[in-house]
């Protein structure tokens, strides 16, 4: 168990200081910040558009973080020798590619979490495209000014005493985004105090766990890839079982009757359209908790698929 620790310590540490996490990170968090601004002439649906547009960005960065991440933490060893040092000592194949999906899925948990966090005061900005709304300019400026001091303490840290800047940045950015969030909690748009649930969406909190838990799907499929393919092969994989699996009804689902082909591919793959409820709390209904613990099951047996998978296809990779 602590051979399987230190592996998820080293990959977590390794993948947060690539700068490709950091840019991706960025891209996500301006596109979500930015959402009621290019949702401003949606003739009074721009909260709607901003769930869905938030969502979408959530499930993408998903598969982006989840290809490169792993390509880096696993293929590279591979290629540069290093994982013969690893294997060498007392580690199993199992071990070592179970450590590594746990790291490259929790480098994708913290970005969600950053992002997530973040959406769930984003959608109680109003932008005024009416006389009687009000641009909520203490979300604004709270997480503007978490991005800036996060930056600027990484940028002092690393000048004075040379601090990895982009795994600093990280390391700040959940530190701040979580005190804002906080804030925020107690905050209205009039900058006055009201109660800690007062604007928290719970219907909202349940579709970003799903989509957590769609990419968790595709963490363990770009960790298989990465075990046989290159980056761009890898990403390639994620990007085919993404798509696949979010038409799988489309592509699949109608044939199965017709085609035993489709029928056998509409049960390999998953279904990510399980994992994307927005479109239903957007016409005012609940997701029930029992829905959730039965997609947590649903992702719980495609996980460990997916990694029996790349462990069989693992063990018997050359290392040298």
């Amino acid at each position: 168990m602590l051979r399987v620790l230190s592996i998820i310590k080293n990959t977590l540490s390794e993948a947060i200081r690539q700068p490709i996490y950091l840019i991706i990170l960025l891209c996500g968090i301006f596109a979500v910040l930015a959402s009621p601004y290019y949702t401003l002439f949606a003739l009074l649906e721009n909260d709607k558009l901003i769930k869905d547009m938030g969502m979408a960005t959530l499930l993408v960065i998903g598969v982006l973080v989840s290809a490169f991440t792993a390509s880096s933490v696993v293929h590279r060893e591979i290629e540069n020798n290093t994982l013969i040092t690893v294997i060498s000592k007392p580690i199993s194949r199992p071990e070592f590619l179970v450590g590594k999906f746990i790291g490259v899925l929790l480098c994708v948990v913290i970005m969600e979490y950053l992002l997530g966090s973040m959406l769930l005061h984003v959608v109680r900005t109003k932008i005024t495209e009416a006389a009687y709304s009000q641009t909520d300019y203490p979300v604004l400026i709270g997480y503007s000014s978490a991005i800036l001091f996060s930056f600027f303490l990484s940028a002092y840290g690393n000048f004075f005493y040379n601090k990895p800047f982009t795994s600093s940045v990280v390391n700040n950015l959940l530190v701040s985004f979580t005190g804002i969030f906080f804030l925020l909690c107690f905050v209205n748009n009039r900058w006055e105090t009201q109660p800690l649930t007062t604007n928290l969406d719970l219907q909202l909190i349940i579709a970003i766990l799903l989509v957590i838990m769609a990419t968790a799907l595709i963490c363990a499929t770009a960790v298989t890839a990465s075990t046989r393919l290159s980056t761009g092969s890898t990403f390639a994989v994620c990007m085919a079982f993404f798509l696949l699996g979010l038409f799988s009804d489309y592509v699949f689902g109608q044939y199965t009757t017709t085609s035993k082909i489709s029928s056998i591919m509409y049960n390999i793959i998953p279904n990510l359209q399980m994992y994307w409820v927005i479109d239903i709390i957007l016409d005012e209904k609940d997701v029930p908790l029992s829905y959730v613990y039965q997609v947590f099951g649903y992702t719980l047996l495609f996980l460990m698929a997916i990694l029996s998978l790349a462990m069989a296809l693992f063990q018997n990779r050359e290392t040298n």
